[in-house]
């Protein structure tokens, strides 16, 4: 039941969240790698793979809170 959970819950984030939250620097600007990609944060939804991860350091508590203020600040800009 609990793996089904986590394979919903990454689905959704999937569609929800891809490749819509990323790092930012202190003055708001986007952060580039040195192949000019832009940089993502370990904790995502861009792939199904890295969903199923996530979900599962949610569910088992580890750093939860800074995942959700991750995503609250460095958002796409629409909720500002």
């Amino acid at each position: 039941m609990l793996c089904l959970f986590i394979f919903i819950f990454a689905l959704l984030g999937n569609s929800f969240f891809a490749y819509k939250v990323y790092n930012k620097n202190k003055e708001g600007k986007i952060e580039h790698n040195v192949y000019g990609e832009i940089e993502y944060p370990f904790l995502n939804f861009n792939t199904f793979r890295y969903g199923l991860l996530t979900v599962f350091c949610l569910i088992g508590g580890e750093d939860w809170n800074a995942l959700l203020y991750f995503y609250l600040n460095n958002g796409n800009g629409k909720n500002k």
